[in-house]
């Protein structure tokens, strides 16, 4: 089992352990929809360990390491023991007939680890090989060929992704003065824009005319921090959704696309430790109704994402599964709180 990552997170050298254990009971089902807070439970007992493997983000004791050699990825290999071999290399070739056939005999692995909090791998690719010989005549003497099997984990395999934090209830309560944002399936804190008073305070300046919102931003800024202290970087992307678009675009892994959504992305200034929230289309929209009450508000979660194309045509974009946090300075901050800034006028 080879299992390569491009990337990594946290101490170079700090010890984990990766338990490789065969599922045994439900089969994952390729179709069916699955949440990153599933229960490994109900698809392995842990009772079959097919092996395990101490290791370290750079891996200096392996003499096949290519760490230092940049234009390769990094990897770990586990070679599983005679009795796993056998079980593989018995197949019988019957399971090869179709996917529902090889689940049979091979539901899949459960890759977890045991102890180890200071490093995270993002794996991007595991694949097991099945090496083999054979022998034939070739010019009337014997011929050893030495080849194998593969048995990629590619798209055609279903891979699912587990994010657990044992104790998310405790870090996510902050002080008044900040809030925490983190990924992956971490700490999404709300934004809450009183569209009451702001109208309130817009009508009392421009009476009956008609409004005309010419810039709305909300400065999301993140606290100081020193660049030689041991930090996880921040999230390049934010994406503000409200409730029940955050639900849709969890399950279903889409954001909101119609012309309703009060979607918003913001993109991570280094220079300003801080992000942008242009949401001019979102207070048009709602302050141009009529029937708004003066306690009324809009909540807008902050959700770390990545995206594919560029932040002016985005093709994809998904919740961050990598490790990203950044701690933001809250509407109540003595330094610098959390603040709207809008230009309108009234004809």
């Amino acid at each position: 089992l080879i299992m390569f990552y491009n990337t990594w997170f946290g101490s170079s050298y700090t010890p984990l352990e990766l338990s490789i254990y065969e599922l045994n009971k439900e089969p994952i089902q390729y179709s069916k929809q699955y949440l990153s807070n599933l229960d490994p439970g109900e698809y392995t007992d842990s009772t079959i360990l097919m092996g395990k493997r101490l290791a370290t983000s750079v891996d200096l004791s392996r003499a096949d390491s290519l760490q230092e050699d940049t234009a390769s990825v990094p990897f770990i290999r586990y070679n599983f023991n005679q009795q796993q071999l056998e079980r593989f290399f018995n197949i019988p070739e019957t399971a090869y007939r179709d996917e529902d056939s090889f689940l049979n005999e091979f539901k899949g692995m459960y890759i977890t680890t045991r102890y180890g909090s200071s490093t995270m791998l993002h794996l991007n690719q595991i694949t097991m090989y099945l090496y083999y010989h054979y022998t034939y005549k070739k010019n009337g003497q014997d011929t050893v060929v030495n080849t194998s099997i593969i048995y990629p984990a590619n798209k055609e395999v279903r891979q699912l992704n587990r994010f657990y934090h044992h104790n998310i209830q405790q870090v996510a309560v902050s002080p008044d003065s900040v809030n925490y944002i983190k990924s992956a399936a971490g700490i999404y804190p709300k934004i809450r824009i009183p569209l009451g008073r702001i109208a309130e305070r817009i009508n009392n300046t421009i009476g009956d005319r008609q409004l005309n919102i010419n810039g709305a931003e909300i400065e999301i800024e993140g606290i100081d921090f020193d660049d030689n202290d041991v930090y996880i970087d921040p999230p390049t992307y934010l994406l503000a959704l409200t409730g029940e678009e955050y639900d849709d675009f969890i399950r279903y892994n889409t954001p909101p696309t119609s012309a309703d959504t009060t979607a918003v992305l913001a993109t991570y200034n280094s220079t300003t430790n801080s992000y942008t929230l242009n949401i001019n289309y979102l207070l048009t929209k709602q302050l141009r109704n009529e029937t708004i009450s003066p306690d009324e508000s809009l909540e807008m979660l902050l959700i770390p994402v990545q995206i594919e194309g560029s932040t002016s045509s985005v093709s994809s974009i998904k919740p961050l599964t990598k490790l990203a946090a950044i701690t933001i300075r809250s509407g109540k901050n003595p330094y610098s709180p959390l603040k709207l800034k809008l230009l309108y006028n009234g004809f």
